[in-house]
């Protein structure tokens, strides 16, 4: 557990902590609640300490403060029920605190962050339904506000999918305020660990249902994007019994209902859930042409894929607001900085009489009343939703980048695992952004995208002036002869090292592997002549193998045919009288173990290098900020793709981003020969865009 406050200025300190300190002296009501008040407190002075670093971030980056932001995102005490918002907040503190406090986990962790944000978007009212209000009213005891949530929970199982999962995610947390389970434990049972993999199990149990998710990351400080790829919805196991003529049919309705809440509206389940376009130009039509007070907010909704109601004019991290009758964002990239917040937003601007039509949009009061009204005028085949105009230019776009249409939509990057490693191009962003508009609702709008930048998304994809840079540094290295002239040994062992260190490191990025691991796969699991693809090993993090075939462009072959010819060299030279190294040596280029290995003196047992210590020795393109990452090259190479427009299917099989909960249908890796053949000729072209020249190696 650590200073969750770190980095923020000390005005900033004081406000978290006096918030803090308020809503703790709201609570205290039974035994039981001033025993986990107690609790919290101590774990306050560490967690919230008043005092820490003299350091100046004035603005609170919500991606990197969960806790601060809930704590200074204060409810309007003219709100209906602001003293049982605050009661609602403090439970959530105090769970947090102890979470924190127990577990050593901070509020960056899966079960604090989702609820945290949850209770920050209810005090911002940024739901399309205000949640507080579909709350039966409750005291200050635990006890009191758990089952308000239990009822209303209940009452969204079936209404309110989106509803559902976000109370949810609220519970998951608050529980921790009583009893704090370890994000590894099962629920209620015994706990046994293998050696290798402990699973972390998160049980979830109501009266009907038993829901177990599983997050498999083994890497405790594994980045937030490996997080986001690891969790993943295992089952659901029912409780009554049902005769076994009915089984079947129950349980297949029963797990419709349950996925469609899990997969936060998504609706792979059912399309029923979408517009056709002959029925989303209609309402596209009709929203244009009417004077009712809820047809400009119909149209907002279509036109910026995302609910507008009471959307404010003011920016925020992972935020959208009203900027001048467009639409800004900014993504809530994991390591957001208020320098950084500045250049990575962008404005979607619509053409001047819309944005004459959207004019005041932002103190519009009871837009969704409005909106409601308006929808109950249109004379359709069926009845028309909130929802369907929040998703209809989502659903219009299935072809597009899930990262593409997750910045198009203004959504979070924890929905979109694809939204972490993609940097885009504004421009990129108004093509797709104007073709989806023309081919959902037939308009042909002069639309405009700006972006301080040029660009927006991930942090952690270097520039090409610096990946250019490496490679050519990590060449130099490998062909100096001064470097490789030192006398005995000494100079042999340098040269493997370098050379180890560049062609892992290009290997890597041609394959955009995941730093997990070894430093790389044997060779001996290369398949083809003419289309080489290589058997990369998976995290274990899915229902299934989640290993993945790759293509090996010709540039990572002869960077194969490299390592292989100077590992034989080697073990042919005057290093044969060294047994243990030969046969390392050998089986490094026949491919039957791993082909990088430590060799700090010839005399010494090899051992085969992890992909961190790989990058700890050959270094990173970027030496400071958000880009120093080991998974650099799969930012780098993700945001490539998309520029060149590759499948989104395809570019999700290259990176292992199928399978997951959110999107269960889609394999971890699926291509054809044929996707092989053009995707292995774009990442040639990836790797030659970079300007590196191998001439002077050889193989």
């Amino acid at each position: 557990m650590s200073d969750l406050l770190k980095g923020l200025s000390r005005a900033k300190r004081h406000q978290v902590v006096g918030e803090a300190a308020r809503l703790l002296a709201l609570l205290g009501v039974s035994k039981m609640d001033a025993q986990s008040v107690a609790a919290a407190q101590e774990a306050l002075r560490v967690s919230l300490p008043s005092r820490g670093p003299i350091e100046g971030l004035t603005r609170v980056p919500i991606g990197d403060y969960h806790l601060a932001a809930m704590l200074l995102a204060r409810p309007n005490v003219s709100r209906p029920r602001v003293e049982e918002l605050d009661i609602l907040r403090a439970w959530v503190l105090v769970a947090t605190l102890r979470f924190c406090a127990e577990t050593g986990e901070s509020d960056q962790h899966s079960r604090a962050a989702e609820g945290l944000r949850v209770v920050r978007r209810i005090v911002g009212k940024k739901y399309e339904t205000d949640l507080l209000s579909d709350l039966p009213s409750f005291g200050a005891s635990f006890e009191s506000v758990i089952a308000s949530l239990a009822k209303a929970q209940s009452s969204f199982r079936t209404r309110a999918p989106t509803a559902f999962e976000k109370i949810e995610m609220l519970m998951r947390l608050l529980y921790s305020a009583r009893r704090v389970e370890s994000p590894a434990a099962r629920r209620g049972g015994d706990h046994h660990h293998a050696e290798t993999y402990v699973p972390d199990l998160i049980i979830e149990q109501t009266d009907e249902v038993t829901a177990v998710f599983e997050s498999a990351s083994t890497d405790p400080g594994a980045c937030a994007e490996e997080q986001a790829e690891d969790r993943s919805l295992l089952y659901y196991r029912f409780h009554d019994p049902l005769p076994a003529d009915l089984r079947g049919k129950a349980l297949a309705a029963r797990q419709v209902d349950l996925f469609e809440a899990e997969e936060r509206e998504r609706g792979w389940t059912g399309d029923f859930a979408a517009l056709s376009d002959q029925e989303a130009r209609a309402v596209w039509d009709r929203a244009l042409n009417s004077v009712h007070p809820g047809a400009r907010v119909a149209l907002a909704m279509m036109i910026f894929g995302r609910s507008v109601v009471e959307l404010g004019s003011e920016p925020a991290v992972g935020e959208s607001w009203w900027e001048a009758g467009g639409i800004g964002y900014a993504l809530d990239v994991p390591l957001t900085t208020e320098k950084s917040f500045e250049k990575n937003r962008f404005v979607m601007i619509p053409p001047f009489e819309l944005r004459q039509k959207f004019a005041g949009m932002s103190d519009l009061e009871a837009g969704q009343g409005r909106l409601k009204g308006f929808l109950a005028t249109l004379d359709m085949s069926r009845p028309i939703g909130v929802s369907h105009l929040t998703r209809a230019l989502r659903d219009g776009m299935p072809r597009a980048d899930p990262a593409i249409v997750g910045l198009l939509t203004g959504r979070s990057v924890a929905d979109v695992v694809q939204m972490y490693y993609t940097q885009v191009r504004a421009r990129q962003l108004q093509e797709v952004w104007k073709t989806a508009l023309s081919d959902r609702f037939g308009a042909d709008l002069e639309v405009e995208i700006t972006a301080p930048k040029g660009v927006v998304g991930t942090l952690k994809a270097p520039s090409r002036t610096l990946v250019k840079s490496y490679f050519e540094n990590l060449i130099s290295l490998a062909s100096s002869p001064e470097r490789h002239s030192n006398p005995e040994f000494n100079g042999a062992l340098q040269r493997f090292a370098d050379l180890a260190n560049l062609c892992g490191a290009i290997l890597s990025f041609l394959t955009a592997r995941r730093p997990h691991g070894g430093a790389f796969e044997p060779f001996g699991q290369i398949v083809g002549r003419s289309r080489s693809r290589l058997l990369l090993a998976g995290k274990g993090g899915r229902l299934v193998d989640d290993g993945r075939w790759v293509p090996l462009c010709p540039t990572a072959m002869r960077v194969v045919k490299i390592w292989q010819a100077h590992c034989r060299d080697l073990a042919s030279s005057k290093l044969w009288v060294f047994p243990q190294l030969r046969k390392a040596l050998e089986a490094a280029a026949d491919g039957t173990s791993a082909p990088f290995f430590s060799l700090d003196s010839v005399d010494a047992s090899p051992s085969p290098l992890t992909a961190v210590q790989h990058w700890e020795r050959a270094g990173l393109p970027a030496q400071r900020g958000p880009a120093k990452a080991t998974n650099w090259a799969r930012h780098y190479v993700r945001s490539a793709l998309v520029e060149r427009n590759v499948p989104a299917h395809t570019i999700d099989a290259f990176f292992g981003h199928g399978g997951s909960a959110r999107d269960p249908l889609t394999p971890v890796g699926a291509m054809s020969l044929a996707e092989n053949d053009a995707l292995s000729a774009t990442l040639e072209d990836i790797w030659q865009d970079l300007g590196v020249d191998l001439g002077k190696l050889s193989a």
